[in-house]
């Protein structure tokens, strides 16, 4: 997700290229392919869950480190519901502590809990909002 971010194309095609490279776990690639497929066609619904839980941060002015890890972290979150919330946001600090800045662990913490106390506003919400935001 990270290069297709930069390159500017699909994240299935990134994800083809580093999947035919090597030999690789089918759970792995089936989850790696899961993630990507729903941020391919929900991209729009993850960048403004972040967008809206970052109102200080323009998501285009976020590193790209820090902005793929977030948007895996939201696929999760929003799209994934038999992983638990606790192991994406662990994940997404770790991850985003390893290859992001120095600040990266706490922005992405923030941000990720900030998605999650929406989506769960949302989902509490009577008015039928789904939690990526829709009707």
């Amino acid at each position: 997700m990270y290069q297709s971010d930069l390159l500017g194309e699909p994240a299935m095609e990134r994800l083809d290229d580093i999947v035919g490279e090597a030999a690789r776990p089918p759970d792995v690639v089936e989850f790696a392919t899961h993630i990507v497929e729903s941020y391919d066609r929900h991209h729009a619904a993850v960048d403004r869950a972040i967008r809206e839980s970052s109102p200080r941060w323009e998501l285009e002015r976020m590193t790209a480190t820090d902005r793929a890890v977030l948007r895996l972290a939201v696929v999760e979150l929003l799209f994934m519901p038999g992983v638990p919330e606790p192991v994406t946001i662990n994940e997404a600090v770790e991850v985003a502590k390893r290859y992001g800045g120095a600040e990266s662990g706490h922005f992405v913490n923030a941000v990720v809990e900030a998605v999650r106390r929406r989506a769960l506003e949302r989902a509490a919400a009577p008015d039928g909002a789904d939690a990526a935001g829709g009707p």
